[in-house]
């Protein structure tokens, strides 16, 4: 009895699995699609092993602008074709609203704008739009101009004793620490311990998640086991820090809802707890807005996700453009020479709207080193996007990098050249060849905070220092091979002294 058991099971699967695999080598093919020739089982995966930008970059050369992927059991149309990829993000986006989650993130984390699909994605997004929108960011400005005497300081101070060779890429994430708890959360974080482990534990999260782990496998493999592996415990983030959020957003939140004068707050946070219970939020414009409330679960998880996620996301960009800068000192003069001309009288909204050199500069950085290597959408209904059939729940990767990288879309593209986002060029260029922060109704909600962040420490330092490669420094750096493309060893350069500062 057992052993006819064990047959018919045996036999299920050897069926399951040559249907698998047969569906992998036709499924593109039936669509008029080429693409490497996938693993039985696994497909693509292998593929990935020396980076997401690499393997895709490979296989444009190899099978053109638009083809098919298997990653385990998905399938995914992977395109670096800027009509194609204006077709998902803003023309037919009604079959594309949804992005893929990550697989086996905790609960604690399933809440955000990340992971949140259709309308609790629609609702999450119209209250969080308003905590960032023009007018909120600009009142925030100085509060990121008093995170960055706290930087200046402490580079200022370790500088001392290393000849001015520094790892930037660490002070730009302690930089996004004390800005995301400040502008977020009205808090502070003063300890150095304490700004060390948070850094660590959001690494963690955001860099060092387990990609390479047997249960992730399974369920990329097999996305139906996911709910018992998740039963089991099973996730991609490290659980000591998972509780480590957990406890110290609840701290957060608890310690704000106690508060009596909670309504005088106007950060991040309180937005959302105003949300959750019904009360009415003021737009930019007087206006008063009724959203629908959202659950605890959003307000912590959409926390949790803006506080680490400012650890890694600008701070790896400013990492970039600083080494851009040493890299280019005709560049840095240029920079140094607006920043002193038009900031003498202070940073203000107004003069950071003024520096119209180092935003080319800092678009310039996010072309060539954008924060990930591709985004996603998920098709939600059968279409045709270009003369090409796409069936529900297929995948589409846009080619984030590749896109940045097309010579056809940027002549000379592996050149640092600020110039291309001049007035008159941005005028004539195609939107859909710049996607530092995505294009479309599901664009980066907080694309305005962060060129404001950036811009306002760059201007700091830059009034402060010169900078200069050294002997520690990689040329070029190494990148995250995972999605995210942070600066994988730190990015270490030479700070020095301006002899004339202009603070």
């Amino acid at each position: 009895m057992i052993g006819t058991i064990i047959i018919v099971l045996l036999s299920t699967l050897l069926v399951y699995l040559s249907w698998r695999t047969y569906d992998q080598l036709t499924f593109f093919s039936k669509l008029g699609l080429k693409g490497p020739t996938p693993v039985p089982i696994f497909g693509n995966l292998f593929g990935f092993k020396d980076g997401v930008h690499i393997a895709i970059g490979k296989w444009i050369k190899e099978y053109g602008k638009t083809f098919g992927i298997s990653r385990g059991a998905q399938k995914v149309i992977v395109t670096s074709d800027v009509e194609f990829v204006k077709e998902v993000m803003v023309k037919q986006f009604s079959h594309f609203v949804d992005r893929q989650g990550f697989p086996l993130r905790p609960n604690e984390m399933c809440y955000d704008l990340l992971d949140l699909k259709g309308e609790r994605w629609r609702t999450m997004r119209e209250t969080c739009s308003l905590a960032f929108s023009k007018h909120k960011t600009e009142r925030m400005l100085s509060m990121v101009n008093e995170c960055a005497d706290t930087t200046i300081k402490d580079i200022q101070e370790h500088g001392k004793n290393t000849n001015g060779v520094l790892d930037i890429h660490k002070y730009m994430a302690e930089f996004g620490i004390d800005v995301g708890a400040y502008c977020f959360f009205a808090s502070k974080v003063t300890a150095e311990q304490e700004k060390f482990v948070l850094m660590q534990h959001a690494y963690a999260l955001w860099i060092r998640f387990k990609t390479v782990y047997v249960p992730w496998l399974l369920t990329v493999l097999f996305p139906k086991l996911e709910p018992l592996l998740k039963l089991l415990g099973c996730s991609i983030h490290p659980q000591t820090s998972v509780d480590y959020f957990t406890s110290l957003m609840k701290a957060i939140m608890d310690t704000r809802k106690s508060d009596p004068n909670a309504q005088e707050y106007v950060d991040f946070l309180q937005l959302m707890l105003n949300s959750e219970k019904g009360l009415e939020i003021k737009a930019s414009n007087g206006q008063s807005i009724q959203k629908r409330a959202l659950t605890d679960n959003e307000i912590f998880s959409m926390c949790m996700t803006v506080f680490t996620g400012n650890m890694e996301t600008s701070p790896g960009t400013l990492a970039y453009a600083f080494f851009a800068l040493a890299l280019h000192p005709e560049v840095q003069e240029r920079v140094i020479e607006e920043i002193d001309r038009v900031t003498a009288d202070g940073i203000t909204p107004e003069n950071v709207r003024k520096l119209a050199y180092t935003d080319m500069v800092l678009r310039e950085v996010l072309r060539l080193y954008p924060t990930v290597a591709s985004l996603n959408r998920v098709c939600l209904e059968d279409c045709v996007v270009k003369g090409i059939k796409i069936p529900k729940d297929t995948l589409v990767e846009i080619a984030v990098y590749a896109i940045h990288c097309d010579p056809e879309n940027w002549p000379d593209p592996y050149r640092f050249d600020p110039e291309r986002f001049s007035a008159e060029n941005k005028a004539k260029m195609d939107p859909m060849t710049w996607l530092a922060f995505g294009q479309g109704p599901r664009m980066c909600l907080g694309y305005r905070f962060a060129m404001m962040e950036m811009m306002v420490i760059m201007v700091r330092m830059l009034k402060k220092y010169r900078l200069e490669t050294c002997a520690e420094t990689e040329i070029p750096p190494s990148r995250g091979v995972r999605g995210l493309m942070s600066p994988e060893h730190g990015i270490k350069i030479r700070l020095v002294p301006r002899q004339k500062q202009t603070e």
